[in-house]
């Protein structure tokens, strides 16, 4: 048996995914080869592992990645030479234009991207080692992220709505939960870990409010559960 926790800290600011990530959605470079190359892939159904072949990128230095991109992006700028607080640029409401933060939303969503391809690296080696029917994997973020949304830019702290606290959580477990199955019922991060020992059958926590969401993977009704 093995636990592997891996953190990914894309997408997170700065936004800073490698090339071709960060120009992913720039209409100015969608027509450079590898945008083209990765955007075909990425428009894919992935019916199985294979990450792109730019999934290993290699980041490089704060601000260098996106810089040469959006050399005129104000927010951008900002946050890199600290030309404003952080908090003047979080309470940002009219400092930004709508292209200045659809930039930063492109940044993001590329840095998703980047997240999802090296994850795909993951299964694969989890598939090569012929351990995939075997091995739970739970993939989950610790926030989501504001542009813009109730007076909150590129940011995720301050407030506690859906934008900032409704975040993906997705488990797999070939031969005990259905793939694609979706629950709509609200959960919690602190119910992930008595979930994974559920599912690898190894005792829970005593005493602590978290349960476990076997239930509802397998289909079963669960308690509605508060989450403050």
């Amino acid at each position: 048996p093995f636990f592997l926790w891996l953190h990914f800290l894309d997408p997170h600011l700065p936004y800073t995914p490698s090339y071709p990530y960060g120009v992913l959605y720039r209409e100015d470079h969608r027509k450079d080869s590898q945008v083209r190359h990765l955007r075909s892939m990425t428009d894919l159904p992935r019916e199985d592992f294979l990450p792109t072949p730019y999934a290993d990128l290699a980041g490089g230095p704060y601000y260098d990645l996106v810089f040469p991109y959006y050399p005129k992006n104000p927010a951008l700028l900002d946050l890199g030479f600290r030309r404003r607080s952080r908090g003047a640029i979080f309470f940002s409401k009219g400092l930004y234009d709508e292209e200045t933060v659809q930039e930063m939303v492109d940044l993001y969503d590329g840095a998703i991207n980047y997240t999802d391809d090296n994850l795909g690296r993951l299964m694969k080696a989890v598939a090569d080692l012929e351990i995939e029917d075997s091995t739970i994997v739970a993939v989950s973020g610790d926030h989501g992220e504001a542009f813009g949304e109730h007076g909150l830019f590129f940011a995720h702290d301050f407030t506690l709505y859906d934008e900032v606290i409704a975040i993906p959580l997705v488990v797999r477990l070939p031969g005990v939960i259905d793939p694609g199955t979706v629950i709509d019922q609200q959960v919690r991060l602190m119910d992930l870990a008595p979930t994974l020992l559920d599912l690898a059958e190894v005792p829970s926590f005593d005493g602590v409010e978290a349960v476990s969401l076997v239930p509802l993977l397998r289909g079963e009704p669960l308690d509605f559960l508060d989450a403050f």
